[in-house]
């Protein structure tokens, strides 16, 4: 305030010693320049001119020739007046300074008025600085409202101006916040200054845009995450330091592990197989595809595994991924198959080969003994080869699909089936002086076809018949537990089966006494057939045993 008071004062000061030298241009035109002395104008010099400037007429050498307030005889020889010597020297001077003559502080400007005669006077025009600090005190005053109330608008508007932009910048820094965490739900409203709507508008353009292309992003990934989890083949992504990125639910059945997140640990701390291991960091060192068959350090499972370097958008190599697809049992149909055929190789040559032999001999010889004997051989293993081949197109019946689609299953009474096979292996049983008792608890029925029954039914007795023992009993027993199943029982009482061979039984041509089995005519199919039967019919079969006590063979079928 204090450094405006000053300017106010300097500049109005200023301004008021210009004004005055107006003043004393325009009274200088009217002094009286008679020959004698100059004069003031008498309207000047009136009584009521008190109230104007004061006039002071100055000779050159400083004597007052005449002042309008106050006599000219009492006043001081103005030659050292500041604004006389300078009016002398440039035609025009000014100064504040005290009076004492009237013993105030004066506003002085003065102006040299030369005259015909020759000599120079100086007409000097004064005003109290007690009228000057007044205007100036009333000039500051106003000033001073003027700015306090400026200030005071500038202070109002600024906080208002702050609170707005503050509350559009808090606004736009939590929209900025929630579109970083994904929260795309609100938008910013577009209105106030275009600095504002500009943003706004930005902002809200940015959320759009990174909402449609995040939820492309999500749906990209649960399509990619579905069918990796869908898969049957195990999956596992791995980085160059072999920890996990991402497996699928094969992989966690294929290696019986948690469903827990395994990512980020190490692949040999998670799975335990060496090979598994080699397979990816060969891919990743050598850049190429590496595919082997694993053996499982753990169990008897085999797998065909590729591994292959993982690239990312650029071509740099960030990893491996391995695809295993387990193959155990497929390599184990192959190894039936391969069984297969040689058994049924090695079946068919022993019969063909006895047949060929014994014809080569009826070609050679007379003797009519001898031919009966070769005829015998030749009828017995025919018999054994039609026998074969009827078992091996069963074996083809049962497992044909197309077939098994077909069946017309119906509610079949086991009670009248055991009647049929109880019949039909009757001559064989009194062969063998075995007795057949049959125990049927109540009148269970099965959901089947009434000749696959007979028929694995019948393998089973005819089995015990051959196997059980001379005038040991058999007994077929029936009924339904409590569960809504069937169940059937042929039980031996012969020499039994030792455990080693409980688990492959029912594999094709297995035998437990090959010697004896072909002795009394089997062909190594007739439990094949019986597993496969029952497994076509829903059900499932197992045998227990104990050598020299005997055998029972147990069938488990849905109840029809």
């Amino acid at each position: 305030m204090t450094s405006i008071d000053g300017s106010v004062r300097e500049f109005h000061r200023a301004d008021l010693q210009k004004e005055l030298l107006s003043v004393a241009n325009v009274f200088a035109s009217t002094i009286q320049a008679p020959a004698g002395e100059p004069r003031l104008p008498e309207s000047m010099v009136a009584p009521a001119a008190g109230e104007g400037p004061r006039l002071t007429l100055v000779a050159a050498d400083g004597r007052v020739l005449q002042d309008n307030q106050s006599p000219a005889t009492e006043m001081d020889n103005h030659a050292d007046r500041p604004e006389i010597i300078d009016a002398l020297e440039s035609g025009a001077g000014r100064s504040i300074r005290f009076s004492q003559t009237v013993g105030a502080d004066l506003v002085y400007a003065a102006i040299a008025i030369p005259r015909p005669a020759g000599d120079t006077v100086i007409l000097r025009v004064s005003q109290p600085l007690s009228r000057v600090t007044a205007t100036e005190r009333r000039i500051t005053t106003a000033i001073g409202i003027a700015l306090t109330a400026a200030v005071l608008v500038t202070l109002l508007t600024l906080i208002f101006l702050s609170r707005s932009i503050s509350s559009r910048t808090r606004r736009a820094a939590l929209a900025a916040r929630r579109f970083s965490s994904g929260d795309f739900t609100g938008r910013l409203q577009e209105d106030g200054p275009i600095e504002f709507s500009g943003l706004a508008r930005s902002l809200n353009g940015m959320a759009e845009k990174l909402d449609a292309s995040i939820s492309t992003l999500q749906v990209q990934t649960s399509e990619m995450l579905a069918i990796l989890q869908s898969m049957s083949n195990a999956v596992i992504a791995l980085d160059r330091e072999h920890r996990i990125i991402r497996l699928n639910n094969a992989s966690l059945q294929m290696f019986d592990l948690a469903d827990i997140d395994l990512r980020g640990r190490l692949l040999e701390e998670v799975i335990r197989e060496p090979a598994l291991q080699k397979a990816a960091d060969t891919a990743l060192k050598s850049g190429i595809r590496y595919s082997a068959e694993i053996p499982f350090s753990r169990s008897t499972r085999i797998a065909e595994l590729i591994a292959e370097p993982m690239a990312d958008g650029q071509g740099e190599t960030i990893g491996t991924v391995v695809v295993l697809e387990e193959v155990t049992r497929l390599r184990r149909l192959e190894q039936i198959r391969t069984d297969f055929a040689a058994n049924v190789s090695h079946e068919l040559r022993t019969p063909i080969t006895s047949i060929s032999g014994y014809a080569e001999i009826l070609q050679e010889t007379d003797d009519p003994e001898l031919i009966r004997k070769c005829g015998d051989v030749i009828v017995r293993n025919t018999s054994r080869l039609s026998a074969i081949i009827e078992d091996l197109l069963a074996l083809a019946r049962i497992e044909d699909p197309q077939r098994r689609s077909m069946l017309e299953l119906e509610s079949v009474q086991i009670g009248s089936v055991f009647d049929s096979v109880i019949h039909s292996t009757k001559e064989a049983a009194q062969a063998q002086k075995v007795t057949i008792t049959c125990h049927v608890d109540g009148e269970p029925t099965v959901r089947g076809t009434r000749p696959l029954l007979e028929q694995a039914i019948s393998n089973l007795l005819s089995n015990a018949i051959k196997y059980g023992g001379g005038d040991a009993p058999i007994e077929i027993r029936c009924s339904t537990t409590d569960d809504g199943m069937v169940r059937i029982e042929v039980e031996d009482f012969g020499a039994g089966i030792a455990n080693e061979h409980l688990d492959r039984i029912f594999e094709r041509f297995y035998r437990v006494d090959r010697s004896r089995s072909r002795e009394l005519g089997g062909t190594g199919l007739g439990l094949a057939i019986v597993k496969h039967i029952t497994s076509v019919l829903g059900g499932n079969i197992q045998a227990k045993s104990q050598l020299g006590v005997g055998t029972i063979f147990i069938i488990t079928l849905p109840a029809g």
